[in-house]
């Protein structure tokens, strides 16, 4: 199913990135990508390896099927004249909306697998869409399935 409808992602704080600058401390912000929307933190000043944010980013979320269903986080160190590459993540919008609080690996090379950091999100979503719904058990369901429950091993099962 589509979803449609807001999310609000908190970019919390980031921990054990690549540090760019040889001498000075860094200056991290984050850019947020959805389809044709960036949104951007400010410069965390001297946030260097663990900078901290607490910062909201809002999208508005339209997704029919087949569409883009990820958010493009990229984290630079901001200095004068450039922005040095810190690392990047890419949040699929299903786990985003089913996951609120999570620790994202931040990659330096994701071709490669090469991971340097990590990055704290929060996220709320308020719309429609994604998984159905929790249906009422149907123990006369001509399905086939009568019951089933994810993540409970077997023994501990509802029969």
């Amino acid at each position: 199913k589509p979803y449609v409808g807001t999310l609000k992602l908190t970019i919390v704080e980031a921990s054990g990135l690549r540090d760019t600058n040889l001498v000075a401390r860094q200056n991290p912000i984050v850019y947020a990508k959805y389809k044709d929307v960036e949104l951007k933190t400010s410069v965390c000043k001297g946030g260097h390896k663990t900078p901290k944010w607490n910062e909201t980013l809002e999208f508005k979320i339209d997704n029919p099927p087949g569409d883009t269903e990820e958010i493009q986080v990229v984290i630079k160190d901001k200095e004068t004249l450039k922005e040095d590459f810190l690392g990047e993540v890419v949040l699929p919008l299903p786990l985003l909306i089913t996951n609120k609080k999570r620790w994202w690996r931040v990659f330096q090379n994701m071709k490669k697998n090469q991971v340097e950091g990590q990055l704290h999100l929060i996220a709320s979503f308020e719309g429609k869409g994604g998984y159905p719904t929790k249906k009422e058990d149907n123990s006369n369901s001509r399905h086939g399935i009568i019951k089933a429950e994810y993540g409970v091993p077997r023994d501990r099962m509802i029969n």
